[in-house]
Parts: C-alpha cells; sequence; structure tokens
C-alpha cells in the first residue's frame, strides 16, 4: 500500500525517516491531482520524486472503455510471447549482453564477474518471491529496509535505475484483472495468476542483474547514484521515460489498432544503437556485422563460395531469407546446409526482416507500425491465409468448421507457444513437440516447412533461443512454390492494372505507376534484379 509506505533519508546529515505520503503540503511534496482515479491518494500530497512514476502507472491504467477493452488481448499477446515463452527468456539474456556491451561491462570479461554476482545477490534477497522468501527464511539474507529489499536495490529503485523494466510497465495491469472484478472465478483467477507473475519476476531479473552490475560498476567508478542510474538508462531498454508516440502507441485505441505490440522494445533497442554508433561506432559495428561475421566463418568452413551462398538463400521462403539469417557452419545428418535465424535473437535483427508478415514488406517501419496481431489476425481470418512460415496454409482446413478454424488460429496467435492442445492443436511450439511426439511413434506428421525433425531437436529448437533449419528438398520446394505464387500474385496485379485503367477507375498515369512497381517487384522475385 503505497499511501502507507516510508523510507530513511539524509536531511542535513541526520537521517531520518519520511512517509511516502503526506495529508498536509511540505518541503519535498507535490499535491496529488483532485481525481477519483487516484483513489486513496485523492487531495494528499506525495514525494515529488514519485510523481511521474504513480502518473504514468495512472495512464496505463487510464483510457475510453474501448481503449481498455483493446488493451486486454494486446497484454495477452505481450505476456505470451515473452514471459510465458522459454524462447524469448534465453533471447532476453542475449540481448542485454548486447546492452552490456555498450554500458561498459561486458558479461565475458572475467573483470566483470563480480558485479554480477553482487547484483544478483542482491536481487535474490528482495522482494517477496518464492527465492526471496526462501534466502530471508534461511537467514542467509542481508539487513533488509522497509520495503523488503536490500538497501542497495532501494538505492537503485529510487534512482531510476531499475524498475522500468518490461514487466510491470508495459505489461498493463488489465492483463492481470480484466477477466474479472467479483465473483466466485475471482478467486481461481488470483490462483491462475501467480505463475504468470513468478515467471513475470524472472523476466524483469533477467533485465535488472545487468542494470545492477552496470549500476554497481559505475559507483566504483565514482559515480553518484544519479549520474549511475542516468548511465544504465542510456545504454538500457527504459519502459518509464518512453517518447510521447510510443506512449499513445501503446495507449491509444488507434495505436493498439496498428502499431506493433512491442513498439516501445523497438523504440528502445533504436535509441540505444543511435547512442552507441555516435558514441561507440567500433562496438556498434560489430554487433551490426555479427550476421555477416558468422556466415563469412561458416562459408570458410564449408567451402562454401558467396555465389553459392546467394543461391541457397534465393532457393529458401522469403520468411527465412532475412538480412540476420546467416549460415550455420555444420550440415545436418543427411548433409544439407542448415540456416540460423538472428531475426529474434539480435536486438535489431526484426527491424529489418521483411515479408515476416503476409504483403507488409515494411523493414524497419513495418516493426513500428502494421506489424500488429489484432489487424494481421483479422486480414487472416478475413483471407483464409496464414502468413509468416505457414505462408498459404488456410486458417479454416478441410474438414473444419468455421468457428473451429478461427478458434483455432486465434489461440495460436495470442496464446502460449506451450499451451496445450484445448483449442485445436495448442500453441505452435506445442503443436509441433507434439507432432514430433507422434513422429517418435512411427506415425507421419511433418513439421515446420514440411521437415521432420527429432523429438531432441524439436524440444531444443522450440525452447531454445535460435532455430536452425536444414535446406533440404521440402524447404526449396516451398521456396519455389512461394515464388510462383508471387508471380501469378504480381501478373494478375498488372492486369487488373490494365483493366482498372480501361474502365475508367484509375487514371493512366496511375496505371503506368502500378505496373512499373509489380514489374520490378516481379523482376527482383525472379532473380532478375539485386
Amino acid at each position: 500500500d503505497f499511501s502507507k509506505g516510508s523510507e530513511v533519508i539524509n536531511a542535513g546529515g541526520v537521517r531520518q525517516k519520511v512517509p511516502w505520503v503526506s495529508d498536509t503540503r511540505v518541503p519535498g511534496y507535490v499535491p496529488v491531482p483532485d481525481s477519483p482515479a487516484w483513489g486513496p491518494l485523492k487531495g494528499k500530497f506525495i514525494l515529488e520524486k514519485y510523481q511521474r512514476d504513480l502518473g504514468l502507472m495512472l495512464e496505463d491504467m487510464g483510457g475510453t472503455s474501448f481503449e481498455e477493452a483493446l488493451k486486454v488481448p494486446m497484454n495477452i499477446f505481450k505476456v505470451s510471447k515473452t514471459v510465458l515463452n522459454p524462447a524469448t527468456h534465453f533471447r532476453n539474456i542475449l540481448g542485454n549482453t548486447m546492452f552490456a556491451d555498450y554500458a561498459g561491462i561486458p558479461a565475458w570479461n572475467p573483470r566483470n564477474f563480480k558485479y554480477y554476482t553482487q547484483a544478483a545477490s542482491e536481487l535474490l534477497q528482495s522482494g517477496q518471491g518464492f527465492t526471496a522468501r526462501a534466502v530471508q527464511r534461511a537467514g542467509a539474507a542481508d539487513k533488509l529496509t522497509a520495503e523488503g529489499v536490500t538497501p542497495l536495490v532501494r538505492e537503485a529503485i529510487a534512482h531510476g535505475a531499475i524498475g522500468t523494466e518490461y514487466m510491470g510497465r508495459e505489461i498493463f495491469r488489465q492483463v492481470a484483472e480484466g477477466f474479472s472484478k467479483q465473483g466466485p472465478m475471482r478467486a481461481a483467477w488470483e490462483q491462475a495468476k501467480r505463475p504468470v507473475k513468478a515467471l513475470g519476476r524472472v523476466y524483469n531479473a533477467e533485465d535488472q542483474v545487468f542494470k545492477l552490475a552496470s549500476y554497481l560498476k559505475q559507483k566504483e567508478l565514482g559515480m553518484s547514484p544519479r549520474e549511475a542510474a542516468r548511465h544504465v538508462n542510456g545504454h538500457y531498454p527504459n519502459y518509464r521515460d518512453v517518447s510521447p508516440a510510443v506512449q499513445a502507441a501503446r495507449q491509444s485505441a488507434a495505436g493498439q489498432l496498428t502499431a506493433a505490440p512491442f513498439v516501445s522494445f523497438y523504440a528502445e533497442a533504436a535509441r540505444i544503437s543511435a547512442k552507441a554508433a555516435k558514441e561507440q561506432p567500433g562496438k556498434f559495428i560489430k554487433w551490426m556485422m555479427l550476421p555477416e561475421a558468422v556466415t563469412a566463418a561458416s562459408l570458410a568452413y564449408l567451402g562454401i563460395s558467396e555465389e553459392q551462398w546467394e543461391g541457397i538463400k534465393k532457393s529458401i521462403p522469403s520468411y527465412l531469407n532475412q538480412p540476420f539469417a546467416v549460415l550455420w557452419p555444420w550440415k545436418d545428418d543427411s548433409g544439407n546446409v542448415q540456416v540460423m535465424d538472428m531475426t529474434y535473437t539480435h536486438p535489431l535483427g526484426s527491424m529489418f526482416a521483411e515479408d515476416r508478415t503476409g504483403r507488409m514488406q515494411l523493414p524497419i517501419v513495418g516493426q513500428f507500425i502494421l506489424n500488429n496481431p489484432i489487424l494481421n489476425t483479422a486480414y487472416e481470418v478475413i483471407n483464409n491465409q496464414k502468413s509468416g512460415p505457414f505462408k498459404g496454409q488456410p486458417v479454416v482446413a478441410p474438414g473444419q468448421s468455421t468457428a473451429e478454424g478461427i478458434a483455432a488460429h486465434v489461440a495460436q496467435q495470442f496464446l502460449p507457444p506451450l499451451l496445450p492442445p484445448f483449442i485445436g492443436e495448442g500453441g505452435t511450439s506445442a503443436r509441433e513437440i507434439g507432432k514430433a511426439i507422434k513422429r517418435e511413434r512411427g506415425e507421419r506428421a511433418p513439421g515446420r516447412y514440411g521437415q521432420e525433425p527429432s523429438l531432441g531437436r524439436t524440444v531444443a529448437q522450440e525452447l531454445g533461443p535460435i532455430r536452425v533449419v536444414p535446406v533440404d528438398e521440402n524447404l526449396r520446394m516451398r521456396g519455389a512454390m512461394e515464388k510462383r505464387r508471387g508471380i501469378l500474385e504480381m501478373r494478375s496485379g498488372i492486369r487488373q492494372a490494365i483493366i482498372d485503367a480501361s474502365q475508367g477507375r484509375i487514371t493512366e498515369e496511375e496505371k503506368t505507376r502500378r505496373i512499373q512497381r509489380l514489374q520490378f517487384d516481379l523482376r527482383r522475385n525472379m532473380g532478375l534484379t539485386p
């Protein structure tokens, strides 16, 4: 309860305990707006340093009824694809490794191990999670503050070095409270939330260890707590102090219907990378060239020429032929070369991806707008055609009822990848693992791209941070089919432009522009242009 909280501060060289909330205005406190949204804080005064955080929290919780309704599916999607997706936890750690390098505390340098060790120890002792309570019960925790955290963690939170992570700031309360406000479902829902909250704390801790370690190192180098916190927020994502445009994308109805679900992360990754490019160009180039470096090493190891590699990329589906897709240095058991997709492993990978959401070929811009799960799912349902790695497959499969097919597709899009098959085949990862189990029993059950990897490989790739795909006949055939489908669609578009112009629906100039654009896309699809 914030209204009953307090902390110890230094005032004139004397340590004294001050409340976070005051009934009267005194120096260091600011008035709370006269609005029912502030609940028991209405008409009171709060410590000035908490004004922004509490205001942003109310913004997260505010909005029209329509905006609030949109937040529920959007935040379910976010929780499912981050906190409840094991692969994303690994990717989160790998992304923080890049940010830590920019922050001057590379995790692979042994001289920095002491900072990471201390940061982990401080976080394990703090809070009300299972591990923190176990450490506290065992008597292994240091002296904690009134908030149940170590003094260092309390200091880092007070100065904003930690506490601005994704779970809680970006994923709003509606996802935890929007299903039942009261009644018999409430108790069951409260129990169901517990594992989600626990995994959310783990997800935050993956960020906080890196940030707190950076904070510790900068303090040891002579920075004040405020300067150290500013350094941390300059090199790690800070979901509290985002731009007004990003805030609008997260809150408004228009933003939630058109903006990418992870627009905050992309905006923060772009900000951090731009800062690194300006201040540490060597490190920035190193991380941007990492995919090229891996591919170059693999080409040399496998004895494959650049021309052969270009031919391999042109033969695979566009979903895999991405700027951050690299050549894996080992072949599979059948002698096929393999491609590793780093699009979602590298913090900037998906920003440069093309054609991963149907027809929306908008690198960089596409990760901020239009690449939206609500918009894309509606588009797929209306056209009865999936996109991404399942492009060309119908949403409603032969033999399915319309309601059953749509429900299964929506479940796969919005619910956790490991969701058991309560609806349709369950989540995408659960479905692939289920197919692998069937293959172990001798049944025919092709997986992604029509391939049939072993159970061990399937589990590792569905739960791990990277996916390695053999370039076999199935994959090449899918690539050829995609090219053929694209060529037919472009030729159909050219014919339609001619018909539209002949019937006066478009001008001759518009017809010429449309045909030129389609002809360029056609030549590129056929490999006739760079």
